[in-house]
């Protein structure tokens, strides 16, 4: 089945993500919650988990205290990934990878108590 590539509403596994990121790794930035309040969703994979990339309407709510970085949830024991990323301080993509033969990232995901939380920067390509 092709993917609908209009912008829905997140998921309410989408959200979750989304909000748990920020708040463990940038709950003092009000603007990417801003964002993250009318963020729309538009399906980039086809294999059944929550990986989106995020549309906002960024205009005069763009983060410019936050690098290009990658906000990482990992759930350790079932070797889940969920990355909130943000590229010039918008929102742009939430992906969410599984590993191992075991691992399925469910798209009805309740909550990622337990996970471990970091911040990834961004480097910038260098011209050579």
């Amino acid at each position: 089945m092709p993917r609908e590539r209009r912008p829905v509403p997140l998921t309410t596994t989408q959200r979750m993500l989304v909000y748990a990121l920020l708040t463990e790794l940038a709950p003092t930035n009000s603007a990417l919650a801003r964002q993250a309040e009318a963020a729309l969703a538009v399906s980039n994979c086809d294999c059944g988990c929550p990986s989106v990339d995020i549309v906002t309407d960024s205009r005069g709510s763009t983060s410019t205290s936050i690098a290009d970085v990658d906000l990482v949830a990992h759930d350790p024991t079932r070797l889940l990934y969920a990355v909130l990323s943000v590229r010039n301080g918008c929102l742009t993509e939430l992906d969410c990878v599984s590993q191992g033969a075991e691992a399925f990232f469910s798209p009805r995901l309740a909550d990622v108590s337990g996970w471990a939380f970091t911040t990834e920067i961004v480097d910038e390509p260098t011209n050579q």
